[in-house]
């Protein structure tokens, strides 16, 4: 296996897990959106916290910031061209304005900058970027498969 095999390889295990799990899609779009605003005006916000970040605004000004479809019992909420909007999944409402190719490349751009509870997504991001240099060290295609495999 080439070095660029390798490369995409691991693109390809790491996108499968953010893919299949939305804690930590949800986890790499707000560690990525605390380094470098990656979400900018996107992020969702707990619906419980609507009070604290609303405060100070006159009724007028909430009100037209309200769109028709917004629900207070969602859990989330979020800003959006079109006003004040609530969502019940912060995965899905992330896809629907990043691909996942994106979240990932932009993570991959900055990983070292980011703190996550996957220690294994973390780890395969830095190897990852290991395999960016012609030096890495010699192992069989089997060695790095069960290597990667362990980290998946």
């Amino acid at each position: 296996m080439t070095t660029e095999e390798r490369r995409n390889y691991i693109y390809d295990v790491m996108l499968g897990m953010i893919r299949t799990d939305s804690d930590l899609l949800v986890e790499v779009c707000e560690e990525l959106d605390s380094y470098n605003g990656f979400l900018g005006d996107d992020r969702c916000w707990y619906m419980s916290d609507i009070d604290d970040i609303l405060y100070g605004k006159k009724p007028s000004e909430i009100i037209d910031m309200i769109t028709g479809d917004f629900d207070s019992s969602c859990d989330y909420f979020y800003f959006s061209i079109y006003g004040l909007e609530s969502c019940d999944d912060k995965a899905d409402h992330y896809l629907d304005n990043f691909s996942d190719e994106d979240i990932l490349d932009n993570y991959l751009d900055n990983y070292s900058h980011c703190s996550l509870s996957n220690g294994d997504f973390e780890e395969l991001a830095e190897l990852y970027d290991s395999y960016s240099d012609d030096d890495t060290e010699e192992e069989t295609d089997e060695e790095f498969m069960e290597r990667i495999d362990g980290l998946s």
